[in-house]
Order: structure tokens, then sequence, then C-alpha cells
């Protein structure tokens, strides 16, 4: 689920919709794409909640993190004196957030719901 906040999440949801991408998340509202606020009233998720709960999840092994690359974002990536979940500065967080999105989505998604036949068709048809 791509994020939509921003100017970039605007174009990266435009690219997909010009893509015809399938099975595009949407929100409870019907709105493509992953919104994250510095704060959310419930159900929604705030940012600070969703990583706290990404780190407990890799912390109790709910998830495995098999991403060389994505170990390494972790490990550039903290939690501020002020509780604040951030990059070290000049270091990146994209991986650290797509993956605390879609533990949201799997959290949250009945089981059965999302699937790859869609993504595998949509692969195929690029052959």
């Amino acid at each position: 689920a791509p994020e939509r906040n921003g100017t970039v999440g605007g174009i990266v949801l435009q690219k997909f919709r010009e893509l015809r991408y399938p099975e595009l998340y949407r929100d409870d509202k019907g709105k493509e794409g992953w919104y994250t606020s510095a704060s959310a009233k419930p159900p929604k998720i705030d940012r600070y909640n969703m990583l706290k709960q990404y780190e407990e999840a890799i912390r109790l092994r709910a998830t495995v993190v098999r991403s060389f690359e994505a170990i390494g974002e972790m490990s550039t990536f903290i939690r501020s004196d002020g509780g604040k979940y951030k990059a070290l500065s000049g270091r990146m967080d994209d991986r650290v957030l797509a993956r605390a999105i879609t533990w949201q989505i799997r959290s949250t998604k009945p089981r059965g719901t999302f699937g790859f036949g869609s993504y595998k068709r949509l692969a195929s048809s690029y052959s």
C-alpha cells in the first residue's frame, strides 16, 4: 500500500492508476493508499504506534526480516529521546515504513482477503 501523504505519495498513486494496478489498497472510506499521520483517532493508527507495533512484531518474531537492505536500514532507524521514531540524519527510512504499513494491513485485514493472484496476472502482461 503506497502512502498517499504529500506530493510523492500522490505521484506514486497516480502512476499505479496509469498502470491500472489491480487491488490497490483502499481505506475504510474507499480512499486509495495508506495515510500516515503524526496523530490519528481510533480505529486509525498514528505513525508512532504503527512503528511501535512493527518493532514489537519483529522483537517477538511474529514477522521475519530477510532483506539485508531492510535490516541495514533498521539499524539506523531509532527512537529519539522524545519518543519519535526516525532515521538517523542522512539515512533512509523507506523500507522500514513500507514494512510497518504492510504489517498494519496484515494485522487488520482478514486472512484470505489479499493475495498474489492479481500481481502474477499483471506481471505476466508485461512479458
